[in-house]
């Protein structure tokens, strides 16, 4: 039988006191370059994870889950996140469990977020899309955690809460079109190719062609107040305005719409602008922002409870990819 490895064991093999492989577990900030190296290096060798200690803690498990995002440079937490946390919080706090925010800033920062992991004895872990890393995602299986994925389906195989970017994209352009008469239409997508973004692209696509209006195009930008802002530049610098606008998100079209607006465009008289989300700031923008709703706090919710039932039970559940249903919410911008 393999002998358990502790931090003792790789202590007494790195010639370090466990005070130090303590310190490289949980605040590598404090231990030099030249000693974080070594010791890491017996600890990826021995394979030691230091979760596996928690059940000899008091209780004997921690009950910690983790929440996996990757912020923007506009926000400390950006609002689609911020909600489906709060809704996640929510549940782990009455059902007895702590939540650790991890911020995914790069590539170089994978190692230090997975030693983090481990040493604070994560159990579970919620990624948001748009974080997913190959790297980091087999590193977190190798070691045992579960992970639900929210807002996109990577794999069959993965656990996914996600909503339903189609119908929810579609009831949007329609209304553009058949309430509101809009013939000249542009899409406000996102930059990458996560599924949220190509599904609701697909949806604007087909709507606009099934109905006969003008695509005008489709302008690319990042999912931030500051995209919203260049893609609606990118358009009027064109010189091909359009009559309606659909954006991938909220964010996207409370910038864009105050762009538009300081160039002297009213809105809805000049420009019809529908988003996506319904995040909260979406209400209180000038004009109220007409949007597509999903349930970000219910994702957030039924992430965490079903990371429970997989924690407690052992077994997953029998529907690995839940599809929340959206609906239109009208305001005043169209």
């Amino acid at each position: 039988m393999r002998k358990k490895v502790t931090i003792d064991t790789i202590a007494k093999i790195a010639g370090v006191s466990k005070m130090t492989v303590s310190r490289v577990l949980n605040h590598p900030e404090l231990v030099s370059k030249r000693t974080l190296i070594k010791v890491r290096k017996i600890i990826e060798e021995l394979g030691y994870h230091p979760r596996a200690d928690a059940r000899t803690l008091a209780g004997g498990r921690v009950k910690t889950l983790g929440f996996l995002i990757k912020s923007s440079s506009e926000f400390a937490l950006p609002p689609f996140y911020n909600e489906c946390v709060l809704g996640a919080f929510k549940i782990a706090k009455e059902k007895g469990y702590r939540f650790i925010m991890y911020d995914l800033i790069d590539e170089t920062s994978i190692s230090l977020l997975t030693d983090h992991i481990h040493s604070h004895f994560v159990e579970g872990l919620i990624i948001f899309e748009g974080v997913y890393e190959e790297t980091l995602i087999k590193r977190i299986l190798d070691s045992g955690i579960t992970i639900v994925f929210v807002g996109e389906k990577i794999r069959d195989d993965f656990i996914t809460i996600s909503s339903d970017n189609k119908n929810g994209a579609r009831e949007a352009v329609e209304y553009l079109i058949l309430k509101r008469g809009c013939k000249r239409l542009i899409h406000i997508a996102g930059t990458d190719d996560k599924p949220s973004c190509l599904e609701r692209e697909m949806a604007y696509l087909e709507v606009v062609k099934n109905y006969g209006v003008e695509n005008l195009g489709i302008v690319r930008t990042s999912s931030t107040l500051e995209g919203g802002v260049k893609a609606a530049r990118e358009i009027i610098k064109n010189g091909i305005i359009p009559d309606g606008i659909f954006c991938f998100s909220d964010i996207i079209a409370i910038g864009a719409m105050h762009e538009l607006v300081n160039h002297g465009f009213s809105i809805p008289k000049d420009i019809k602008i529908v988003g996506f989300d319904d995040i909260i700031l979406s209400r209180y923008t000038t004009p109220p922002l007409t949007t597509v709703h999903q349930d970000i706090a219910k994702m957030g919710e039924l992430a965490v409870l079903t990371l429970i039932q997989i924690l407690d039970n052992k077994n997953e559940p029998r529907q690995k990819h839940i599809v929340f249903p959206t609906h239109l919410v009208i305001r005043k911008s169209a």
